[in-house]
């Protein structure tokens, strides 16, 4: 849709569709890489994970958002429309970023590689906490995305302490230890 322009839903639903088929088989794949009971783990270029698709998910997002930036940069240097440069950026970014992720899945990544497994599996409670994560495979970069939580205020008031609760969405929770 990006890249045509388009306004039309026909490619989201061929999209999700595929990526479906496209999720069964690349976890049917997984689970014939190791014996029973053994926990499938891979170490892609830029990202470790406990499946295929998420090293592909990942490297196709990184695209997108890197694709957004190079063109919004682009754009405003020659002075052009930036949601253009914006939606054109991360359309191409993210087959860019999707082509790489299959070569890093299929052709670069190291796995299973069950012996950086407990490092990734027993990390305790300093890990972060969401949707998507990504750990590297020594835990002194972490990452999520997509967390709901829960905020609790105090306020005080001349006469008394009150205590509100809000709902809140953590969209990028980002740890480097050092």
């Amino acid at each position: 849709m990006a890249l045509q322009n388009s306004t039309q839903y026909e490619p989201v639903r061929i999209g999700l569709g595929a990526g479906t088929l496209w999720g069964i088989g690349v976890g049917i794949h997984d689970v014939t890489q190791v014996g029973k009971g053994q926990q499938f783990y891979i170490s892609g270029t830029f990202n470790d994970g406990t499946n295929t698709s998420i090293l592909i998910l990942l490297d196709t997002i990184y695209g997108a958002a890197g694709g957004a930036i190079i063109a919004s940069s682009v754009s405003l240097i020659v002075q052009s429309p930036i949601v253009d440069a914006l939606q054109y950026g991360s359309g191409t970014g993210a087959w860019a970023g999707f082509g790489f992720g299959l070569m890093d899945a299929f052709i670069f990544a190291k796995g299973p590689n069950f012996g950086s497994q407990n490092a990734y599996l027993n990390q305790g409670r300093d890990s972060v906490n969401g949707f998507l994560t990504y750990n590297n495979s020594s835990n002194t970069v972490q990452m999520g995305m997509i967390s709901p939580s829960v905020i609790q205020q105090k306020e005080v008031d001349r006469q008394m302490v009150k205590t509100t609760y809000h709902l809140s969405l953590n969209v990028v929770h980002l740890k480097i230890g050092l």
